[in-house]
């Protein structure tokens, strides 16, 4: 069983429920009051929901059940929820439930439903099929549920009642008639009356509907209806009035619509009729000074706005508003004043108050939202810079944020496919800054400027670009260029690909240096790439982007390319380790020093000289002195830049080397011949210790 407070929580929450519904019928869905009670119905919808799967409401017998469970028969006597239990007979609701999940536009759209007349909602095929057809994923009406109760919660069906008010109730009043004297019948009929006040419209409108005969019923007629509260009687003459309606509908109950219209002009002519009548012209004309007042307020704000006052923006009725009334301006051809009013609220977005600035954000994007479909695109490319400016400086994501970045997105796209690069490098950037600057910015903002990135670097666009790119037919090569920078890894992509397949030197090197401009965000995809191994000359230009764009922590994925089968890979990878490697340098080029072939032992030592690696030295020596049965040009080559490293290094220690290599003892006991190149480099090496040597003196 439901825990008690859960559902006398759930009772409040029916009344507030009542109450939105109340307000949205009598005022606009923009007005003060009908948010304020259509959120207070939401929040204590959504209070209830933090502990329970859903909330529930069910009629059974012309009860209400909450929870599956009935309320006591003084609960069920409520206006609230007398009210209440009359939505669902009306609208032939058995159980309807809200689930956890719901949005304000779900909870929105469902009472706007209720607020029409049960009998159009009918022909539009009934509530259940346009709640499936709007999408109301979270509000469930006419479910199968079965209901656990107690013995004593147990509702009485109809077989257990103790009268069939159509069958007996007027023969009985017709008897008594005839039986009593007109003492009795006037207590007789006060007796009835205070009871049968006590029930609920239905079965009243039923009994005060019968065709009855005599004085007795006359005076009953008239001592019910003076039994009955002032709320209690305005809902039974609109109950009767519904089931006048309903039976005119029905071609086989004239009579029926005859008796019914009867006891409802009596009703009328009532003294409670009169008043009811006197208290709904007054409503009314307090409804049409209110509505008045309302539209005055609302024109004072627009003339307000228009004026760019920035009192305006702080109207915050004034800026929920601006959505539906901009509707209406242009079904009245007012384009000019919208236009202005869009200009106004996109200055507004420069509020210092942040509130007031997220209330003007708000309506911009509704307003956006409300626009036909031209006008919102020229509009958009009206204000763009300005939205651009108010986008780069945003930190989250906001519901109004994601709505204009996806409009500032769609002109990207467009802007592209009619070759304006330059226009649309302006929102490129925008995003770009967004997804990759050093600005503090909330993780999921970043992650939606990426998407949007990527949305526009849609196979199209990119096939576009890359045209422009590789054939320069419009004269935009360069703006082509920028544009595919700011769509940074979503374009780096198919560069790759252009980079594999590309027969011309000239195209290859602009890929590269636009790669290299995309900078970082280019790494994903060369990690991919890289490890697809073949041909050559694509490894290398791999190996030469992470050079370029990498950093120290991209080294365990270039290095296993320094046994590639092609020296020329090879060498661009200690190139790019040379670029990126920071203090790992060092103990990498001196393995190399052990491990590699001359050739590229012979760069190592290049760049250890250029390091000024002295712990290199010991090793260079070691390769120096090293007896080898026949030389090579490679290894010619690597004695030669040992040399002059180990002068540039003013290494000491290798002199008797040096000496040695510079003046070989002649014969077959000398431990090497070296090439003439080598003793000469040996030789300058000498000459530049010594030298040191000397100054440093």
């Amino acid at each position: 069983m439901i825990d008690r407070v859960i559902q006398e929580k759930a009772a409040r929450t029916m009344v507030a429920i009542n109450a939105a519904i109340r307000n949205m019928r009598l005022y606009p869905i923009t007005s003060t009051a009908t948010i304020n009670s259509v959120d207070k119905a939401l929040q204590s919808i959504d209070h209830i929901l933090e502990t329970e799967k859903s909330l529930a409401f069910a009629e059974s017998e012309k009860n209400l059940l909450i929870f599956g469970q009935p309320l006591s028969e003084k609960e069920q006597q409520k206006p609230q929820v007398v009210a209440f239990l009359d939505l669902l007979l009306n609208f032939s609701i058995k159980n309807l439930s809200f689930q956890r999940g719901m949005l304000r536009d779900e909870f929105i759209t469902f009472l706007e439903l209720l607020i029409a007349r049960p009998e159009e909602i009918s022909q539009k095929g009934g509530l259940k099929s346009l709640i499936a057809e709007k999408r109301l994923s979270h509000i469930i009406i006419d479910e199968k549920v079965f209901v656990s109760m107690d013995e004593d919660q147990k509702i009485a069906s109809k077989d257990e009642k103790k009268l069939d008010i159509e069958e007996t109730f007027a023969p009985m009043v017709n008897t008594l008639d005839t039986v009593l004297d007109y003492e009795s019948k006037d207590k007789v009929s006060r007796h009835l009356a205070t009871s049968m006040a006590k029930k609920d419209e239905q079965v009243l409108g039923t009994v005060l509907t019968q065709k009855t005969e005599g004085e007795l019923g006359e005076k009953l007629f008239s001592h019910i209806i003076e039994a009955l509260d002032d709320e209690k009687f305005e809902r039974l003459i609109f109950k009767v009035r519904q089931m006048f309606d309903d039976a005119q509908k029905n071609a086989n109950k004239s009579e029926d619509a005859q008796l019914i219209r009867h006891a409802y002009q009596n009703m009328l002519k009532s003294e409670k009729g009169e008043q009811l009548q006197t208290r709904i012209r007054e409503r009314k004309a307090q409804e049409k000074t209110q509505k008045q007042e309302y539209k005055t307020k609302l024109l004072a704000g627009i003339n307000s706005l228009i004026k760019g006052e920035k009192s305006a923006f702080q109207d915050k009725e004034l800026m929920q508003t601006l959505p539906a009334t901009v509707t209406q301006m242009f079904s009245k051809g007012q384009e000019r004043i919208v236009e202005v009013i869009s200009d106004r609220l996109c200055e507004g977005l420069n509020i210092k108050v942040a509130a007031v600035r997220a209330d003007v954000a708000n309506a911009l994007a509704s307003c956006l939202e409300k626009f036909p479909e031209q006008f919102r695109q020229d509009t958009i490319t009206r204000l763009m810079p300005k939205l651009i400016h108010w986008i780069s400086r945003k930190t989250s994501l906001t519901p109004a944020v994601e709505k204009i970045v996806r409009y500032l997105m769609e002109k990207a796209k467009e802007l592209i496919k009619n070759n304006q690069f330059v226009q649309s490098e302006q929102i490129l950037k925008a995003f770009h800054s967004v997804r990759y600057g050093k600005s503090q910015r909330e993780e999921n903002f970043r992650d939606f400027a990426g998407k949007m990135l990527e949305t526009i670097a849609d196979n199209d666009i990119t096939d576009h670009l890359l045209k422009e790119f590789r054939f320069n037919q419009e004269n935009k090569r360069e703006q082509a260029s920028r544009t595919m920078v700011f769509l940074a890894e979503y374009a780096a992509d198919p560069l790759l690909n252009l980079l594999k397949d590309s027969q011309h030197r000239s195209e290859r090197a602009r890929i590269l240096q636009l790669i290299s401009d995309i900078g970082p965000a280019a790494l994903p995809a060369l990690s991919q790439r890289i490890e697809e191994g073949k041909p050559w000359f694509f490894m290398r230009n791999l190996v030469l982007l992470f050079g370029k764009v990498g950093n120290e922590s991209h080294l365990d994925i270039v290095k296993p390319f320094l046994s590639f089968d092609d020296y020329r890979v090879q060498r661009e990878v200690l190139n790019c380790i040379y670029s990126i490697g920071g203090n790992q340098r060092e103990s990498i080029f001196s393995a190399i020093l052990s491990d590699a072939g001359d050739q590229l032992k012979a760069d190592a030592v290049g760049m250890l000289g250029a390091m000024e690696c002295r712990t290199a030295v010991p090793m260079m020596i070691q390769i120096l002195e090293t007896k080898t049965l026949m030389t090579s040009k490679a290894r010619n080559e690597l004695e030669e830049k040992i040399c002059n490293a180990l002068g540039n290094l003013m290494a000491q220690e290798a002199i008797p080397c040096l000496v040695g290599v510079s003046e070989p003892k002649k014969g077959v006991l000398s431990k090497r011949n070296y090439s003439e190149k080598v003793q000469l480099a040996a030789h300058r090496a000498l000459e530049k210790i010594r030298a040191g040597k000397v100054k440093g003196r």
